[in-house]
Protein backbone atom coordinates (compact mmCIF):
# COMPACT_ATOMS: atom_id res chain seq x y z
CA UNK A 1 0.00 0.00 0.00
CA UNK A 2 0.96 3.67 -0.20
CA UNK A 3 2.11 3.96 3.43
CA UNK A 4 4.37 0.92 3.12
CA UNK A 5 5.91 2.31 -0.06
CA UNK A 6 6.56 5.67 1.63
CA UNK A 7 8.17 3.90 4.61
CA UNK A 8 10.43 1.94 2.28
CA UNK A 9 11.40 5.11 0.42
CA UNK A 10 12.10 6.99 3.65
CA UNK A 11 14.20 4.09 4.95
CA UNK A 12 16.42 4.18 1.87
CA UNK A 13 17.83 7.60 2.82
CA UNK A 14 18.90 9.26 6.06
CA UNK A 15 17.48 12.73 5.44
CA UNK A 16 15.25 14.34 8.08
CA UNK A 17 11.73 12.91 7.93
CA UNK A 18 8.45 14.50 9.00
CA UNK A 19 5.46 12.32 9.93
CA UNK A 20 2.18 14.22 10.08
CA UNK A 21 -1.23 12.99 11.23
CA UNK A 22 -3.87 12.96 13.96
CA UNK A 23 -3.22 11.79 17.51
CA UNK A 24 -2.75 8.02 17.95
CA UNK A 25 -2.55 7.44 14.19
CA UNK A 26 0.64 5.38 14.47
CA UNK A 27 3.28 8.05 13.88
CA UNK A 28 5.70 6.53 16.41
CA UNK A 29 5.21 3.07 14.90
CA UNK A 30 5.98 4.43 11.43
CA UNK A 31 9.10 6.15 12.75
CA UNK A 32 10.28 2.89 14.30
CA UNK A 33 9.46 0.97 11.10
CA UNK A 34 11.55 3.42 9.06
CA UNK A 35 14.43 2.94 11.51
CA UNK A 36 14.20 -0.87 11.39
CA UNK A 37 14.20 -0.89 7.59
CA UNK A 38 17.11 1.54 7.30
CA UNK A 39 20.87 1.10 7.37
CA UNK A 40 20.74 2.23 11.01
CA UNK A 41 18.59 -0.70 12.15
CA UNK A 42 21.41 -2.16 14.24
CA UNK A 43 21.85 1.16 16.06
CA UNK A 44 19.76 2.86 18.76
CA UNK A 45 16.25 4.28 18.36
CA UNK A 46 15.39 7.04 20.82
CA UNK A 47 12.06 8.82 21.13
CA UNK A 48 11.33 12.06 22.98
CA UNK A 49 8.15 14.04 23.50
CA UNK A 50 8.92 17.67 22.76
CA UNK A 51 6.26 18.73 25.26
CA UNK A 52 8.77 17.60 27.92
CA UNK A 53 11.78 19.42 26.46
CA UNK A 54 12.43 22.93 27.79
CA UNK A 55 15.34 25.35 27.59
CA UNK A 56 16.33 24.37 31.13
CA UNK A 57 16.08 20.64 30.60
CA UNK A 58 19.74 20.13 29.82
CA UNK A 59 19.77 16.33 29.81
CA UNK A 60 17.21 16.03 27.03
CA UNK A 61 18.71 18.92 25.11
CA UNK A 62 22.00 17.03 25.15
CA UNK A 63 20.22 13.79 24.30
CA UNK A 64 18.80 15.16 21.05
CA UNK A 65 22.25 16.31 20.08
CA UNK A 66 21.96 20.09 20.25
CA UNK A 67 25.45 20.20 21.77
CA UNK A 68 26.86 17.68 19.27
CA UNK A 69 29.33 16.01 19.36
CA UNK A 70 29.40 15.67 23.16
CA UNK A 71 27.22 12.55 22.97
CA UNK A 72 28.62 9.56 21.06
CA UNK A 73 25.22 8.50 19.74
CA UNK A 74 24.49 6.53 16.58
CA UNK A 75 21.04 5.71 15.28
CA UNK A 76 17.67 7.40 14.91
CA UNK A 77 16.03 10.07 17.06
CA UNK A 78 12.27 10.56 16.89
CA UNK A 79 10.89 13.85 18.21
CA UNK A 80 7.19 13.65 19.02
CA UNK A 81 5.15 16.83 18.63
CA UNK A 82 8.06 18.89 17.37
CA UNK A 83 5.85 21.97 17.24
CA UNK A 84 5.96 22.08 21.05
CA UNK A 85 9.65 23.06 20.99
CA UNK A 86 10.40 26.69 21.80
CA UNK A 87 11.53 28.84 18.87
CA UNK A 88 14.96 29.02 20.50
CA UNK A 89 15.31 25.24 20.50
CA UNK A 90 13.84 25.02 16.98
CA UNK A 91 16.59 27.36 15.79
CA UNK A 92 19.23 25.30 17.60
CA UNK A 93 17.81 22.09 16.14
CA UNK A 94 17.88 23.59 12.65
CA UNK A 95 21.56 24.44 13.04
CA UNK A 96 22.24 20.96 14.43
CA UNK A 97 20.58 19.32 11.39
CA UNK A 98 22.82 21.28 9.06
CA UNK A 99 25.93 20.29 11.06
CA UNK A 100 24.77 16.72 11.36
CA UNK A 101 24.61 16.22 7.60
CA UNK A 102 28.37 16.85 7.45
CA UNK A 103 29.18 14.04 9.89
CA UNK A 104 30.73 10.83 8.59
CA UNK A 105 27.96 8.82 10.30
CA UNK A 106 25.04 11.22 10.68
CA UNK A 107 22.16 10.67 13.07
CA UNK A 108 18.75 10.14 11.46
CA UNK A 109 16.19 12.66 12.67
CA UNK A 110 12.47 11.93 12.44
CA UNK A 111 9.90 14.46 13.64
CA UNK A 112 6.20 13.96 14.23
CA UNK A 113 3.27 16.31 14.78
CA UNK A 114 -0.51 16.28 14.83
CA UNK A 115 -0.50 20.00 14.00
CA UNK A 116 0.30 21.35 10.49
CA UNK A 117 3.74 22.93 10.79
CA UNK A 118 3.10 25.39 7.96
CA UNK A 119 0.19 26.84 9.93
CA UNK A 120 2.35 27.07 13.06
CA UNK A 121 4.98 28.89 10.96
CA UNK A 122 2.36 31.31 9.63
CA UNK A 123 1.31 32.02 13.22
CA UNK A 124 4.93 32.73 14.16
CA UNK A 125 5.24 29.59 16.30
CA UNK A 126 7.55 27.52 14.08
CA UNK A 127 10.99 28.35 12.72
CA UNK A 128 10.69 28.72 8.89
CA UNK A 129 14.16 27.33 8.17
CA UNK A 130 13.39 24.20 10.20
CA UNK A 131 10.09 23.81 8.34
CA UNK A 132 11.98 23.97 5.04
CA UNK A 133 14.29 21.15 6.15
CA UNK A 134 11.47 18.92 7.40
CA UNK A 135 9.02 19.31 4.54
CA UNK A 136 11.43 17.77 2.03
CA UNK A 137 10.37 14.27 3.09
CA UNK A 138 6.90 13.74 4.56
CA UNK A 139 4.80 10.70 5.45
CA UNK A 140 1.15 11.56 6.18
CA UNK A 141 -0.86 9.29 8.46
CA UNK A 142 -4.60 8.78 8.73
CA UNK A 143 -6.97 7.44 11.40
CA UNK A 144 -7.46 3.68 11.30
CA UNK A 145 -11.05 4.24 10.19
CA UNK A 146 -9.57 5.44 6.89
CA UNK A 147 -6.93 2.69 6.68
CA UNK A 148 -9.12 -0.37 7.03
CA UNK A 149 -7.19 -2.26 4.35
CA UNK A 150 -4.08 -2.06 6.58
CA UNK A 151 -5.62 -3.53 9.76
CA UNK A 152 -4.59 -7.15 9.19
CA UNK A 153 -1.06 -6.26 8.08
CA UNK A 154 -0.59 -3.92 11.06
CA UNK A 155 -1.70 -6.51 13.61
CA UNK A 156 0.46 -9.23 12.10
CA UNK A 157 3.42 -6.83 12.06
CA UNK A 158 2.86 -6.11 15.77
CA UNK A 159 2.92 -9.83 16.54
CA UNK A 160 6.10 -10.25 14.49
CA UNK A 161 7.81 -7.26 16.13
CA UNK A 162 6.91 -8.61 19.58
CA UNK A 163 8.23 -12.07 18.61
CA UNK A 164 4.90 -13.82 19.25
CA UNK A 165 5.80 -17.47 18.69
CA UNK A 166 2.23 -18.77 18.49
CA UNK A 167 -0.01 -16.03 17.05
CA UNK A 168 -3.78 -16.58 16.95
CA UNK A 169 -5.41 -17.66 13.71
CA UNK A 170 -8.30 -15.37 12.82
CA UNK A 171 -10.81 -16.55 10.25
CA UNK A 172 -11.92 -14.35 7.38
CA UNK A 173 -15.04 -13.16 9.20
CA UNK A 174 -12.96 -12.14 12.24
CA UNK A 175 -10.56 -10.10 10.10
CA UNK A 176 -13.51 -8.49 8.34
CA UNK A 177 -15.02 -7.49 11.68
CA UNK A 178 -11.77 -5.80 12.67
CA UNK A 179 -11.67 -3.95 9.35
CA UNK A 180 -15.24 -2.71 9.82
CA UNK A 181 -14.67 -1.52 13.41
CA UNK A 182 -14.75 2.27 13.91
CA UNK A 183 -11.53 2.26 16.03
CA UNK A 184 -12.40 5.15 18.38
CA UNK A 185 -9.12 4.56 20.26
CA UNK A 186 -7.20 4.60 16.98
CA UNK A 187 -3.71 3.03 16.99
CA UNK A 188 -3.61 2.57 20.78
CA UNK A 189 -6.79 0.51 20.61
CA UNK A 190 -5.32 -1.60 17.80
CA UNK A 191 -2.24 -2.32 19.92
CA UNK A 192 -4.34 -3.40 22.88
CA UNK A 193 -6.58 -5.61 20.74
CA UNK A 194 -3.51 -7.25 19.20
CA UNK A 195 -2.10 -7.89 22.69
CA UNK A 196 -5.23 -9.25 24.29
CA UNK A 197 -6.07 -11.58 21.40
CA UNK A 198 -2.63 -13.15 21.85
CA UNK A 199 -3.10 -13.51 25.62
CA UNK A 200 -6.58 -14.97 25.26
CA UNK A 201 -6.18 -17.07 22.12
CA UNK A 202 -2.48 -17.53 21.33
CA UNK A 203 -2.03 -20.40 18.90
CA UNK A 204 -5.79 -20.96 18.57
CA UNK A 205 -8.52 -20.20 16.08
CA UNK A 206 -10.40 -16.95 16.68
CA UNK A 207 -13.95 -16.42 15.45
CA UNK A 208 -15.82 -13.24 14.55
CA UNK A 209 -17.99 -13.74 17.64
CA UNK A 210 -14.92 -13.73 19.90
CA UNK A 211 -13.58 -10.59 18.23
CA UNK A 212 -16.98 -8.94 18.57
CA UNK A 213 -17.00 -9.53 22.34
CA UNK A 214 -13.66 -7.78 22.74
CA UNK A 215 -14.53 -4.83 20.50
CA UNK A 216 -17.89 -4.34 22.20
CA UNK A 217 -16.47 -4.16 25.72
CA UNK A 218 -17.05 -0.53 26.74
CA UNK A 219 -14.58 -0.49 29.63
CA UNK A 220 -11.87 -1.91 27.39
CA UNK A 221 -12.41 0.83 24.79
CA UNK A 222 -12.32 3.42 27.57
CA UNK A 223 -9.04 2.01 28.87
CA UNK A 224 -7.25 2.13 25.53
CA UNK A 225 -8.48 5.62 24.72
CA UNK A 226 -7.40 7.07 28.06
CA UNK A 227 -4.07 5.26 28.41
CA UNK A 228 -1.49 5.56 25.64
CA UNK A 229 0.76 2.61 24.92
CA UNK A 230 4.48 3.28 24.58
CA UNK A 231 5.78 2.07 21.25
CA UNK A 232 8.95 0.02 20.81
CA UNK A 233 11.99 2.04 21.77
CA UNK A 234 9.96 4.92 23.14
CA UNK A 235 12.09 6.22 26.00
CA UNK A 236 9.84 9.22 26.61
CA UNK A 237 6.75 7.31 27.74
CA UNK A 238 5.65 8.16 31.29
CA UNK A 239 6.98 5.60 33.77
CA UNK A 240 3.71 5.27 35.69
CA UNK A 241 3.99 1.81 37.24
CA UNK A 242 0.53 1.83 38.85
CA UNK A 243 -1.18 2.80 35.60
CA UNK A 244 0.78 0.16 33.68
CA UNK A 245 -0.04 -2.58 36.21
CA UNK A 246 -3.72 -1.59 36.20
CA UNK A 247 -3.87 -1.87 32.40
CA UNK A 248 -2.14 -5.25 32.47
CA UNK A 249 -4.41 -6.54 35.23
CA UNK A 250 -7.49 -5.45 33.28
CA UNK A 251 -6.15 -7.22 30.20
CA UNK A 252 -5.63 -10.47 32.15
CA UNK A 253 -9.16 -10.30 33.57
CA UNK A 254 -10.65 -9.78 30.12
CA UNK A 255 -8.51 -12.58 28.63
CA UNK A 256 -9.59 -14.96 31.40
CA UNK A 257 -13.26 -14.10 30.82
CA UNK A 258 -12.79 -14.62 27.11
CA UNK A 259 -11.19 -18.04 27.58
CA UNK A 260 -13.97 -19.00 30.00
CA UNK A 261 -16.71 -17.87 27.58
CA UNK A 262 -17.87 -15.27 30.09
CA UNK A 263 -18.17 -17.65 33.05
CA UNK A 264 -16.82 -15.63 35.98
CA UNK A 265 -16.13 -18.59 38.27
CA UNK A 266 -14.13 -20.42 35.63
CA UNK A 267 -12.34 -17.19 34.67
CA UNK A 268 -11.31 -16.70 38.30
CA UNK A 269 -9.81 -20.20 38.33
CA UNK A 270 -7.88 -19.45 35.15
CA UNK A 271 -6.57 -16.22 36.70
CA UNK A 272 -5.53 -18.06 39.86
CA UNK A 273 -7.69 -16.06 42.28
CA UNK A 274 -10.96 -16.74 44.06
CA UNK A 275 -14.35 -15.85 42.64
CA UNK A 276 -15.02 -12.98 45.06
CA UNK A 277 -11.70 -11.25 44.43
CA UNK A 278 -12.13 -11.67 40.67
CA UNK A 279 -15.53 -9.96 40.81
CA UNK A 280 -14.11 -7.16 42.97
CA UNK A 281 -11.37 -6.56 40.42
CA UNK A 282 -13.92 -6.60 37.59
CA UNK A 283 -15.89 -3.93 39.44
CA UNK A 284 -12.76 -1.87 40.10
CA UNK A 285 -11.89 -1.85 36.39
CA UNK A 286 -15.49 -1.36 35.26
CA UNK A 287 -15.45 -4.68 33.41
CA UNK A 288 -18.77 -6.32 32.64
CA UNK A 289 -19.13 -10.04 32.03
CA UNK A 290 -18.59 -10.88 28.37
Amino acid sequence: NATKQMVQLAASVIDPLFIFGPENSGKAAIAHAVHMMSQLSDQSFLSFDCNDITATNRNKILAIGLDWPKENFLGTIYLQEIGALSLELQSALCAWIERNTLQERPIRLIAGSRHPLDKLATDGRFYPALLALLERLIIPTQPLSRRRQDIQALIMAMWANNHVSMPPSLNQAAWQMLKEHSWPGNFNELQRIAQIVVVAHGGKRVSAEQVHRLLALRSFRHTVQKAGEPSSGDSSAPLDLNAHLAREEAMILIAALERADGQVQQAAMLAGIDDKLFREKMCAHGIEAL
